[in-house]
């Protein structure tokens, strides 16, 4: 058990309140343009980021000492590590700018609105154009009438699977090779990344919750 100052929580805590305060911009502008769907999605991510908030604070409270004239934390490393990963909860960021034409097209294939959502409205501020899927199947027309250069698919989903979407899209045309992406919550065994790497083909392997950076760095990786 170590000893840490509040300061090492400066981040963690920064990252929920702001992403609390975007989020309440995010949903005035939802609640006047009369976008009930988008108003759900965001309480969706409040809630997420006040559920972090609510973790932290009582851990917080439970470890907290005076140590002369500082206020420091008894917590281990593997708990520190712990508090610092739950503290990246989904964070919408302003709403973007509209993508260029030429930028990479982008399937998000998730049957979680939320989720599709904070990844999609990422994507779109760093420029990409982003098309959108609730399912397996309506992924896979998709792909077969847009040709997106990156899908992003979650693993476990009505009618179709990531794992077969990725496998028919790229049977779909020799000269069509989109890089993939697997982002699942469910799937998270060794065979299942193995079977997805190794056999499919699938290019990234992500396990929720996803820190948004890391998605980022990961697509950027795949535009190369």
């Amino acid at each position: 058990m170590g000893a840490h100052t509040l300061a090492e929580f400066e981040d963690a805590l920064r990252a929920p309140l702001s992403a609390l305060a975007t989020a309440a911009q995010m949903l005035g502008e939802a609640a006047e343009l009369g976008e009930p769907d988008k108003v759900h999605e965001l309480l969706a991510i409040v809630r997420q980021n006040a559920d972090v908030l609510d973790r932290l604070i009582d851990e917080l409270s439970e470890r907290t000492r005076i140590e002369g004239d500082k206020l420091v934390l008894e917590l281990g490393e593997d708990e520190l590590r712990t508090i610092r990963s739950a503290c990246a909860a989904p964070s919408p960021p302003p709403r973007p700018e509209p993508a260029e034409s030429g930028a990479p097209l982008v399937l998000v294939a998730d049957d979680e609105s939320s989720t599709r959502l904070l990844i999609s409205t990422v994507l779109r501020q760093k420029g990409y154009r982003v098309v959108e899927a609730e399912n397996g199947l309506e992924a896979l027309h998709i792909v077969e009438q847009q040709r997106p250069a990156i899908l992003i698919l979650d693993g476990h989903m009505p009618e179709l699977d990531g794992l077969e979407v990725c496998k028919r899209s790229k049977a779909l045309d020799p000269a069509y090779s989109p890089r993939t992406m697997i982002v699942t919550a469910v799937f998270k065994a060794l065979w299942y990344r193995h079977q997805a790497l190794s056999e499919i083909g699938v290019d990234e392997f992500m396990t929720k919750p996803v820190r948004m950076d890391e998605l980022i760095a990961r697509v950027e990786r795949l535009t190369r």
